[in-house]
């Protein structure tokens, strides 16, 4: 378990309040995902949180892995699958290194708000890229606070100094795409989501051949 886990079962609770204000970068997110799923898709929402967009992709795909290090976060996802009837979900408590997570196994993964909150990220980056098949896709949206000085990205740097929110890795989009191609990936779509948070989309297709 990362040793952010009990932060995130603290934010579990009011997770979803905050997504009313995120409405059309969601929309644009699960619009642009949905363009690149298959039926016959294994998927996994890496960081899945609370579900929402674990929830809004599963009927287009054969299954869906959706790993979280936070219970409570899982426990909310999984309450709201049951309530819609979705059974194609599998909700795991469990971090991408986990050895369950086999290589070559999966057609998509998706991350949405979490390469900025990894100390870990080009390790994380090489692991996504073990666990997808030959041409599978890599959709992230990642807020790049570093691009820009706001009030947001202010508060951010010092409520992480003071220990108030877990790391946060101030990217620039420069930085988040060079972290992603140094990756083995060729980045197919990107496009600014939210230009206040500087909440920035990539779409990434892993090579079909393996680095030497």
């Amino acid at each position: 378990m990362y040793k952010s886990e009990k932060f995130w079962d603290r934010a579990a609770k009011k997770a979803d309040k905050g997504f009313n204000q995120l409405d059309e970068s969601y929309s644009k997110l699960v619009e642009v995902i949905g363009k690149y799923l298959n039926s016959t898709d294994i998927v996994m929402d890496f960081a899945c949180g609370t579900g929402k967009i674990t929830l809004a992709i599963a009927g287009s795909v054969k299954t869906v892995q959706a790993i979280d290090i936070s219970a409570k976060m899982l426990d909310v996802a999984k309450n709201k699958a049951a309530q819609r009837n979705i059974t194609n979900i599998e909700f795991v408590q469990s971090n991408l290194f986990d050895p369950q997570h086999k290589p070559a196994s999966l057609d998509v993964i998706i991350a949405s708000g979490v390469l900025h909150l990894l100390e870990d990220s080009e390790q994380v980056m090489d692991k996504i890229d073990q666990l997808l098949k030959p041409g599978g896709l890599f959709i992230s949206a990642t807020g790049c606070l570093g691009e820009k000085t706001t009030a947001l990205s202010f508060i951010a740097r010092l409520l992480t100094k003071i220990k108030l929110l877990p790391y946060i890795r101030f990217f620039t989009i420069a930085d988040l795409k060079a972290l992603i191609t140094k990756a083995d990936f060729q980045i197919v779509e990107r496009q600014l989501l939210d230009a206040k948070v500087t909440n920035y989309l990539v779409v990434a297709k892993k090579r079909a051949k393996n680095r030497p």
